[in-house]
């Protein structure tokens, strides 16, 4: 604020100016005829009077703006045209041009207004989110209201409460009939009770185009069903959007913290997928976010994606590998590691890459990569990745653990379609060295999805122990490897292994590289395989082996059930619940399955498991034999008491299984 006038002095020395009796404090400047002050907190309207070596001046009135502020909505939910009472202050005596927003849609004029209440209607269009009083043009805290779609959702079953909060979602397949590789992500806000809003969608398809960096708006329904108080439940949820004729039935599996699996289908088999899908701020108030910015991504971050280069079923590519985000749009220490089904396109490469929050209310983030390949068969290709992500599991310090992307470019030459994520890399104090990237129990559980040089899908489970005492670091590696069409082996072997400080782990056999790695965390991170096959592998910690190995009572819990990134369209997807019972040795449930030859059923799952060798017992692997839907046999890994992986060991077109309480 500058004061004009005269006779205040040429320096303030211990002249003062106060508001309404409140002193302003230290002055910008001060002269004979000008005083330039910040109006000081906790002042409020009234006269401003400067004094000058104990001499008053005349009092000018100036008039404190205050913010309105929101203190109760009654009721917090309701569909359109409910009526809602806002209590608060500094509304102003009579609305004039002052609004209320309901998540950024105007409720229009008011049925009544004063300076501490206003009764309005949630508007048509009103979505999910934060209401907002604007006063003079300063704004209200936001306090979140529920809009609900009472008519046009069921019941949502006794396990509603379990699907509520907004999630990020991922999910990949592919279209029928033309076969092509398809992949979607966005986010959604569910209600604990039947409904979704607040939804966006987007996708890319070799055969059926994309939604070309747009996201499409969706509402939707749920149901969702548990036979038990505490477990995962397991239903479908339907996404719509009439207005771009898009309509999607997921079949979801729900875990006990609200995180879960799906997979889609629908009556033409138009799209044949699978995925999963994570809150985006699990310690947030009722898992409602506030507002996404840049910051939220900051720090290092592993990268994991897999897809198709051109439309073949055996065409495909993968990569891993690392970043540094400075939580302002700016990344540095980028490499990348990229297998094709053609061959290496890039091996431990640099390459550039910026990021920017888009869409601040739904935590959407562009990232634009830079990557030059120096790949035998592809050395000196440019090519550059537009990626569609949507922030998901935010830690206490409001930092995404992880982001679901794809990418929206259209797939030519090398560059491939994809679907993956970026994953919070927790580097020690100094960097990775090859001691500190052993979990504490010194055990791993890997497993990974991929395409055969047949054209089967290929997956691989096992488990591996760590020895930096040996020069070089090895690990101990168990595991089954199913090629399909009826190529299955169970596999042992010693791999040498070396980490640089950024985290980049090379797994190596006779000096020949395997699978370039990035550590994510002790015991955890992500795989690439160099072999011309282009699989991706996840590695996580497993817990301590009990006295004597792992037994029956190892595999004792109720879980949700899903497929994991099946490669090829043979592959039948799955999601479910089901229950272990580690005395007997019997495995139960009930599950969706989607066929690729006759769609969608909801079988019961029976089948049995045993520990079949003192081996077996060592690595905490299962042999669990599947009686129906289908006879199949599984290897199954324990991870810890609420986790597992399994992998087919029969199946001609084998699928990976992941178990979650």
């Amino acid at each position: 604020m500058t004061i004009t006038g005269s006779n205040f002095g040429s320096s303030r020395g211990t002249s003062t100016v106060k508001f309404n009796g409140k002193s302003a404090g230290t002055a910008k400047s001060w002269s004979a005829t000008k005083i330039v002050v910040k109006v000081p907190s906790g002042a409020q309207t009234g006269k401003v009077v400067v004094t000058v070596k104990g001499i008053q001046s005349n009092g000018v009135t100036f008039t404190v703006t205050v913010p309105p502020a929101i203190t109760r909505l009654n009721p917090t939910s309701g569909p359109v045209g409910t009526s809602v009472t806002i209590t608060g202050s500094n509304f102003g005596s009579t609305q004039g041009m002052s609004t209320v927003k309901f998540d950024g849609k105007s409720a229009g004029t008011a049925t009544s207004w004063s300076a501490t209440r206003i009764l309005v209607k949630v508007p048509a269009g009103a979505q999910s989110g934060k209401v907002v009083v604007t006063v003079k043009g300063l704004q209200s805290n936001g306090v979140e209201f529920t809009v609900t779609v009472t008519s046009a959702c069921s019941a949502g079953g006794n396990g509603a409460g379990l699907l509520n909060g907004d999630y990020t979602f991922l999910e990949q397949g592919f279209t029928h009939p033309s076969l092509a590789f398809f992949v979607f992500a966005g986010r959604f806000h569910a209600d604990g009770v039947n409904t979704i809003s607040k939804g966006l969608l987007e996708y890319n398809s070799e055969g059926y185009g994309g939604s070309n960096g747009t996201p499409l708006p969706f509402t939707g329904c749920f149901v969702l069903n548990t036979s038990s108080t505490s477990g995962p439940a397991h239903g479908t949820m339907t996404l719509v959007n009439s207005g771009a004729g898009l309509s999607y039935t997921f079949a979801i599996a729900v875990q006990s913290n609200g995180n879960g699996r799906l997979i889609q289908f629908d009556t033409s088999q138009d799209f044949r997928g699978s995925g999963y899908f994570e809150k985006q701020c699990p310690k947030a108030t009722n898992g409602a976010c506030s507002a996404f910015a840049d910051s939220n991504v900051s720090g290092g971050y592993g990268l994991a994606f897999i897809g198709f280069i051109t439309h073949t079923q055996t065409s495909n590519a993968a990569f891993v590998g690392r970043l540094d985000a400075n939580g302002s749009s700016g990344t540095s220490g980028a490499v990348i590691d990229l297998s094709t089904s053609a061959g290496v396109a890039a091996l431990n490469d640099a390459f550039t890459a910026s990021y920017k929050v888009t869409d601040t209310t739904n935590g959407r983030v562009g990232i634009t990569a830079d990557v030059t390949y120096n790949g035998n068969y592809s050395k000196g290709v440019a090519e550059t990745f537009h990626f569609a992500c949507y922030l998901g599991n935010l830690d206490s310090s409001h930092v995404a653990t992880v982001l679901y992307c794809i990418n929206t470019d259209t797939p030519s030459g090398t560059l491939p379609l994809v679907a993956g994520r970026f994953i919070l890399q927790n580097t020690p104090s100094g960097g990775w060295t090859n001691k500190n990237v052993v979990p504490s129990s010194n055990a791993s559980v890997i497993w990974s999805t991929g395409i055969s040089g047949g054209g089967y899908a290929r997956v691989t489970a096992g488990q591996f122990t760590y020895n930096t005492s040996a020069n070089p670091p090895t690990i101990s590696l168990s595991q089954d490897l199913n090629k399909g069409g009826g190529t299955y082996v169970f596999q042992q072997g010693v791999i040498d292994i070396s980490v640089a400080s950024n985290g980049r782990l090379q797994a190596s056999a006779g000096g020949n590289l395997l699978s370039p790695c990035y550590v994510l965390d002790a015991g955890e991170g992500v795989c690439v395989d160099e072999a011309n096959n282009a699989s991706l592998s996840y590695f996580v910690p497993q817990e301590a082996k009990p006295p004597g190995g792992f037994s029956m009572g190892s595999f004792d819990n109720s879980f949700s059930i899903g497929t994991l990134n099946p490669m090829t369209v043979g592959v039948n997807d799955i999601v479910g619940v089901a229950a272990s019972a580690g005395a007997t040795g019997e495995l139960s449930g009930s599950e969706y399955l989607d066929e690729a030859s006759s769609g969608l059923s909801k079988p019961s799952l029976s089948a049995t498991y045993s520990i079949s060798s003192g081996t077996d017992a060592t690595i905490g692997r299962f042999v669990v034999s599947v009686a129906s839907p289908t006879t199949d046999t599984l290897a199954l890994y324990v991870i810890d008491a609420d986790t597992a992986v399994a992998a087919s060991t029969t199946d001609l077109e084998p699928g990976l299984m992941y178990f979650a309480h």
